[in-house]
Parts: structure tokens; C-alpha cells; sequence
């Protein structure tokens, strides 16, 4: 499996407080919505 690249993105933003918690959220829900990532 591979990690999209925005994602790394977003996860770097996040843990460089470049953005907040609740767009980091929105982001992993879209990776379980679309079967990205299974949970």
C-alpha cells in the first residue's frame, strides 16, 4: 500500500501546527470514506 503524497503532506502540516486539528480529521475520515485506509 501506498501513502498518498497529500496525505504526507497534511501530516506534516499538522504536526508543524501549519494546520488544525479538525482539517487533519476531516482528512484521515476522507482516507476511511473512500477505502484509502481501512480501519
Amino acid at each position: 500500500m501506498k501513502i498518498p503524497l497529500w496525505w504526507k503532506t497534511s501530516a506534516m502540516w499538522f504536526t508543524d501546527g501549519l494546520t488544525s486539528e479538525d482539517e487533519y480529521i476531516k482528512a484521515l475520515e476522507y482516507m476511511i470514506e473512500k477505502r484509502i485506509i481501512i480501519v
